[in-house]
């Protein structure tokens, strides 16, 4: 008898497990991830790019270059459309809906 007949016989399917056989490898694979994760933290910190994201000149919502937002504004003084469109940094958003995002506000 081979090796892959004792297989067969034992299982009945070729590739399946019994119930205990499953559960361990489970467990294995578990604890091989739990002992990966805990090697190797997520870094979540991003401090850093907030408060450049928050200083960048937006024009609703989209990052905008300064040459941009320089004649988005020419345009929006000279015209005074009947929609107003509101140009907002990240922590001006923030602190109209209440939260601290911990940015301080330069002049606007």
């Amino acid at each position: 008898m081979s090796i892959n007949e004792s297989i067969i016989s034992s299982r009945g399917i070729p590739g399946s497990y019994t119930r205990e056989e499953r559960m361990n490898k489970i467990l294995k694979y578990k604890n091989k991830i739990r002992k990966w994760r805990s090697n190797h933290p997520l870094a979540r910190n991003f401090k850093g790019r907030s408060a450049v994201a928050g200083k960048k000149p937006r024009v609703k919502g989209k990052f905008v270059t300064l040459e941009e937002y320089q004649k988005y504004l020419a345009l929006r003084n000279g015209e005074k459309s009947h929609s107003p469109v509101s140009i907002q940094t990240a922590s001006q958003v923030h602190s109209q809906n209440g939260e601290d995002c911990g940015l301080k506000e330069e002049n606007r």
